[in-house]
């Protein structure tokens, strides 16, 4: 006999909601099977059913944030017509995804500690399926061309950019406490606004 098929919908999300956190707080390597299947309400052998293997459910994961984060951004892209805009857009979409799921940068950080290897080929891959970078590349080069923007490596700037957004949600444990910060909603639409405007007017005054 088989499940309904929102039956089997709610016990595969359920799975992939307690697996999230697990990897969050374990990693790849310290997570355990049998605590996601308990969390998730289902018996071990459910987990394996869905998904195979515990790098199976990890891989699902990494290429859900990912393929999230490059269809957010990419519409926003294309919809900006000014370099404000354009940094606006990037910092808002970083906010809000990672206020929206609070488990991912404990998830990066216990990647990068096991050689980043996963992170990496995923987000190169949905980057390149999306056609992200090119779109990224091709609007700055654009704002360069009709002066909107000075001329620069397009590559440097979006690293550079990208890292001042990333600070914070991978090293909140660290930052919130020495500046006495609170990560919510108020603070991070302040970060955000802070970000555009330190990289469009950096920090000496001009006449």
């Amino acid at each position: 006999m088989k499940l309904p098929k929102e039956e089997i919908m709610n016990k595969k999300d359920a799975i992939f909601q307690a697996s999230c956190f697990e990897f969050a707080e374990h990693g790849l390597a310290g997570a355990r099977v049998d605590r996601i299947a308990r969390a998730a309400g289902v018996n071990k052998a459910m987990v394996y059913y869905y998904f195979r293997s515990k790098e199976a459910l990890y891989t699902n994961i990494v290429n859900w944030f990912f393929q999230m984060l490059a269809e957010a951004m990419g519409q926003k892209i294309q919809q900006c017509a000014d370099p404000e805009e354009l940094l606006t857009a990037i910092a808002q979409t970083y906010g809000a995804l990672f206020s929206d799921h609070p488990f991912v940068p404990r998830l990066l950080l216990h990647d990068l500690a096991e050689g980043g290897t996963r992170i990496g080929e995923a987000l190169t891959r949905w980057i390149a399926s999306s056609g992200l970078k090119s779109k990224l590349v091709s609007r700055i080069q654009a704002m360069v061309k009709t002066g909107q923007m000075r001329e620069m490596d397009p590559r440097q700037f979006v690293i550079s950019f990208i890292g001042m957004n990333l600070m914070v949600p991978l090293l909140e444990k660290v930052v919130a406490p020495l500046w006495g910060l609170s990560n919510d909603a108020k603070f991070r639409q302040s970060r955000a606004e802070s970000i555009v405007d330190l990289t469009l007017h950096g920090v000496i005054p001009r006449n």
